[in-house]
């Protein structure tokens, strides 16, 4: 789509934003909100140079149709989709290679030492994603950024079983013949998914460690994206893809030609979806970090007010409109 349509929307004005569900606005946007805290704040005043997202505690089930369309991807590999700067055009022409940038693959430390991670299961899509918002967003992203994606863990022994399990499950359906028989047997139909009552009480945790790399000093901030109010890949993702909707509507008399393209949600919506999302009560917040030792609070106080950057400016509706000239 990027290759088909892109400078051609760019030069239009028009906006085409794909994945704006649980894949990958809590992820994509969390990164951006971080990182342009980073950029704005007194603590900051750098780009962000290395963002670390931790999918904290979660309840959520996949649907049939999820699985699926993850089995179906396996038989529609094109070549380079592995590589993190797949959708990263701009990236490869200012860095060049994206060594160093694939997924965790096994049981690990955070960056703060203070938690154990798992390999997260969702960061092969999530990564491309941020990647095209840092090279579509030069002036918040350090061409340079490092994105690391994992899940937390109780402890060792727990997230071992799970990256275990999660490479059994991955090479089970690696080969058409045990996808074929789990899909006969064992995983969910297209159609069938989680009860009412599932959804109803499922939730989300994604945590966000960025830094931004000075001459002095590093400095980190810690970002939160979360919902509490229904499952991810349901109630969530129906809100996210609403809000999205309804903030390209509200915005789209702000776009001039050769500001639209195959964009992501970071780098189309910026704080105008901040804004939209925020009054649906999805918890979208930052704050500054310790530079050195255990950065990860996990929580923020309710009372904590949310934070938005100076240079928004604000619509006749009063919400966030990021400066779309910041897009390339």
């Amino acid at each position: 789509m990027i290759d088909k349509h892109h400078e051609e929307a760019k030069k239009s004005g028009t906006r085409i934003v794909p994945c704006c569900g649980y894949d990958c606005i809590p992820f994509d946007i969390g990164a951006f909100a971080t990182a342009e805290y980073l950029r704005h704040s007194a603590a900051g005043g750098g780009e962000c140079g290395e963002m670390e997202c931790l999918l904290g505690k979660s309840s959520g089930t996949a649907s049939g149709g999820t699985i699926a369309t993850a089995m179906r991807m396996m038989d529609v590999q094109r070549p380079g989709m592995n590589d993190p700067f797949f959708l990263s055009p701009e990236l490869e022409q200012s860095v060049g290679s994206s060594a160093g940038k694939a997924p965790q693959m096994s049981v690990a430390k955070s960056s703060t030492g203070d938690s154990w991670t798992t390999p997260s299961i969702m960061a092969v899509i999530n990564s491309k994603i941020v990647y095209r918002s840092a090279g579509l967003l030069p002036s918040t992203f350090n061409p340079a950024l490092l994105y690391k994606e994992s899940m937390l863990a109780p402890g060792l022994l727990t997230g071992s079983l799970v990256t275990a399990g999660m490479g059994l499950a991955v090479g089970a359906l690696y080969f058409r013949l045990s996808r074929w028989l789990l899909a006969s047997t064992v995983l969910p139909k297209p159609g069938q998914g989680p009860s009412e009552q599932a959804r109803e009480n499922g939730y989300f945790n994604v945590h966000f460690i960025g830094t931004a790399k000075r001459k002095d000093a590093p400095s980190k901030a810690e970002g939160l994206f979360s919902y509490s109010h229904g499952d991810p890949g349901y109630a969530a993702t129906s809100l996210m893809v609403l809000e999205a909707a309804l903030s390209l509507l509200q915005t789209q008399s702000e776009v001039e030609p050769g500001q639209g393209g195959v964009l992501t949600p970071a780098s189309a919506l910026g704080w105008t979806l901040v804004e939209r999302l925020r009054q649906k009560d999805f918890v979208i917040n930052v704050k500054t970090a310790p530079s050195h030792g255990k950065a990860l609070t996990k929580y923020f106080p309710p009372n904590t007010p949310p934070w938005t950057p100076p240079n928004v400016r604000k619509l006749k509706s009063g919400a966030g409109l990021y400066p779309f000239s910041a897009i390339m």
